[in-house]
């Protein structure tokens, strides 16, 4: 579905915003109530790396997050790399991101060789890896 939605805004047929609102409803199979309050001053700011995937990820998550909470959201698309946005998300400038699992494991948690190795030999460690 991801790519089907990066192939539609890169092609220009979709905006971000359309492609977010697709995946919000093949997620939610279109079951979905908007509990947003619309006084609330409550705000978080989502950044995004630079590239399709990582903008619609972005957007998907500012929809869900002021359809199911009180929250605001503001959106900083297209900021930059992994490094980039971990300290931007340290120093308080966003409050969260999309990241891939893969990415996070490698860069932040840094685990030794035989680590990634055991980790690799079962799919199932993946999941319960902390």
């Amino acid at each position: 579905m991801i790519a089907y939605l990066n192939l539609k805004v890169d092609q220009h047929e979709f905006t971000i915003e359309q492609a977010a609102d697709s995946l919000l409803s093949a997620i939610t199979k279109g079951v979905f109530v908007n509990n947003r309050s619309a006084s609330s001053k409550e705000r978080l700011v989502i950044g995004s790396k630079a590239f399709t995937e990582s903008y619609i990820l972005a957007a998907f998550l500012s929809r869900y997050i002021e359809a199911t909470t009180s929250y605001r959201t503001d959106l900083k698309l297209g900021f930059g790399g992994t490094k980039l946005l971990f300290d931007a998300f340290l120093s308080g400038d966003i409050n969260l991101y999309p990241e891939y699992t893969g990415t996070a494991l490698l860069v932040f948690v840094q685990p030794d060789k035989t680590v990634i190795d055991s980790l690799l030999q079962s799919p199932e460690k993946i999941h319960t890896f902390t």
